[in-house]
């Protein structure tokens, strides 16, 4: 694989793609290539880790100690991270259950990347390495679906400066925060139906159009809840709230990236979870609800 070719993958795998462009280049030029084939041991129980290893192709069968199934991962799941970031040993036994294209994340790259990138420190240790796997996005931790720094501002700022954060930080939404409590939500819907549309001064401030007490999740939810939550409340982008705190917003935009993610392992999905992702797809279609998010929103 070319590196620019490492780049549109790692572009497309949570969470690298909440890395900024030159960072997620340095990241992809440190990683090293390892093509394994069935049945062959990528590391066993209590081996020293040389590193995090990547999945980009094929998959890979996880085992605790004694030997009993832990799970079996698919394409950009990572294996080997809990064991590098406790000792530097491995916490499991890793094989290959088919012939495998991987990707190895070297430890003092690793570790430095965990503790320079708030994307990685987040993913890493906040339980997002468990990946996506028979569940998909549906059994995903919302903690764990996270990959921005939640981007705020006061409710006294005004419209126009609030745009230009807006259009600053590619976003298409911000959290309204006082005294450290998250009291509404901004988003390019607001600026679009109650500001362009109605010829409304942008010197307001943004508490005038606001979303206030908007629905929100805790971080212990999961991407079934978001899905549920979206779908009945009609609403493209929820916030994820934790003692008031406001630690990150889950966009429609997210949920179809996840969901294109889950696609690319073809892993088989419970009936029911492929029911919601159906009514999910029909919920994103033009006409049958009102949030659509801008082309030019990049779904934080």
């Amino acid at each position: 694989m070319e590196h620019a070719d490492i780049i549109r993958f790692l572009a497309t795998t949570h969470p690298y793609d909440g890395l900024e462009r030159h960072d997620l280049k340095t990241v992809g030029a440190g990683l090293i290539r390892r093509d394994v084939v069935t049945g062959e041991t990528i590391y066993s129980h209590d081996d020293p880790l040389d590193g995090v290893y990547l999945i980009e192709d094929g998959t890979v069968e996880i085992t605790d100690a004694s030997g009993a199934l832990v799970s079996i991962l698919g394409a950009r799941n990572h294996f080997g991270e809990r064991g590098l970031l406790r000792d530097g040993k491995a916490a499991t036994n890793a094989r290959a259950a088919s012939d495998c294209v991987l990707h190895l994340f070297p430890a003092e790259a690793f570790l430095n990347a965990v503790k320079h990138f708030a994307t990685f420190n987040r993913y890493f240790t906040r339980g997002g390495a468990r990946g996506i796997t028979q569940g998909g996005i549906l059994t995903l931790h919302v903690a764990d679906m996270l990959a921005h720094e939640p981007i705020t501002c006061a409710p006294d700022l005004s419209i126009k400066d609030a745009a230009r954060l807006m259009r600053d930080e590619r976003i298409s939404s911000l959290g309204i925060e006082e005294n450290d409590q998250l009291i509404g939500i901004l988003t390019v819907r607001d600026m679009n139906n109650k500001v362009l549309a109605e010829g409304l001064n942008p010197d307001l401030p943004v508490y005038t159009i606001m979303t206030r007490n908007p629905v929100t999740l805790d971080p212990s939810a999961l991407g079934s809840d978001v899905m549920h939550m979206m779908i009945d409340h009609r609403i493209g982008h929820l916030p994820i709230v934790e003692n008031g705190k406001f630690l990150g917003m889950i966009t429609q935009t997210d949920l179809t990236r996840f969901l294109r993610l889950r696609t690319s392992d073809r892993r088989p999905v419970r009936q029911h979870h492929q029911r919601l992702g159906d009514k999910w797809e029909r919920y994103k279609q033009p006409g049958l609800h009102q949030v659509r998010l801008q082309q030019s929103d990049h779904g934080r």
